[in-house]
């Protein structure tokens, strides 16, 4: 996977948008493809609200269509109330600070041009949920919980498994019949594959949850995690109480200083 050009364009819009992204994609009406319209709309709209109020709608979308280097392929008129629609329609009901993600165009229209496996959807979702977790900060630490909430187009972490989609706990599985867990193996073959090709950095080694990233090095990760583990700031508390129990018996010449100040040399005339 090529990482998008520096002045690549997104279509940023809620990642509730993409909550019936797995259902099959020859269902027009709530698949992939689906999704895929609502998100370019929903992305054109809120553009387009940016622009001079006096413009007619036709203008507007073609001012859409030059920002965002792309055609929408339809009546500009008619797309921008169908978009405005959409986008009102969605606020109502989602509330006006969704959780925002943004997708590069280029890959959106790969993803609508080409037919893509379960694996390769997953992928992507995977890929925008932890960016959607991550937001405008560098790193975040998180669970699986989380991001398959987020995966599956929810903004608040579920508590069982059992709460995702179909199409979801098919592909990951359960430990058990109550669906409390995934299986431990489809998770990790996940996460490797958004490393070796999504540019994600995770660390998950002694810790609650783990670490993610698209910004920071592999190092810059782990050497923020071991600052943020109980047990380093345990041993750091350790470090300087010995070393203030050091200086006070030294202030009392019980002990000698491990740093004694030179002699200085009598200089002879």
């Amino acid at each position: 996977m090529m990482k998008p050009k520096e002045d690549s364009r997104y279509f940023n819009v809620p990642i509730t948008l993409y909550k019936n992204f797995l259902h099959d994609s020859s269902d027009y009406k709530t698949g992939h493809i689906k999704c895929f319209l609502d998100i370019q709309m929903y992305a054109y709209y809120a553009q387009a609200k940016k622009y001079d109020s006096n413009l007619s709608p036709q203008k507007r979308i073609s001012m859409c269509e030059t920002y965002f280097g792309d055609v929408v392929y339809a009546e500009n008129k008619d797309y921008f109330y169908r978009s405005k629609k959409l986008y009102y329609e969605f606020n109502k009901h989602n509330g006006k600070n969704p959780v925002m993600v943004g997708i590069n165009i280029d890959r959106f229209y790969d993803y609508i041009r080409k037919e893509k496996t379960v694996d390769e959807k997953i992928h992507l979702l995977g890929y925008l949920a932890i960016k959607s977790i991550i937001g405008n900060q560098k790193y975040k630490k998180t669970t699986i919980n989380y991001v398959l909430s987020r995966m599956d187009g929810k903004t608040k972490t579920i508590k069982s498994i059992s709460e995702l989609s179909p199409e979801l706990i098919e592909y990951f599985g359960t430990k058990n019949d109550e669906g409390k867990e995934i299986k431990e193996y489809r998770w990790n073959k996940f996460i490797e594959v958004l490393q070796d090709e999504w540019y994600l950095h995770y660390y998950a080694k002694k810790m609650r949850g783990f670490m993610v990233s698209f910004d920071l090095t592999k190092e810059a990760l782990i050497d923020k995690a071991v600052d943020k583990r109980p047990s380093t700031k345990k041993q750091i508390r350790k470090l300087k109480e010995k070393e203030l129990e050091r200086k006070a018996l030294e202030k009392r010449g019980l002990i000698k200083p491990t740093n004694p100040e030179p002699t200085k040399d009598i200089q002879k005339d």
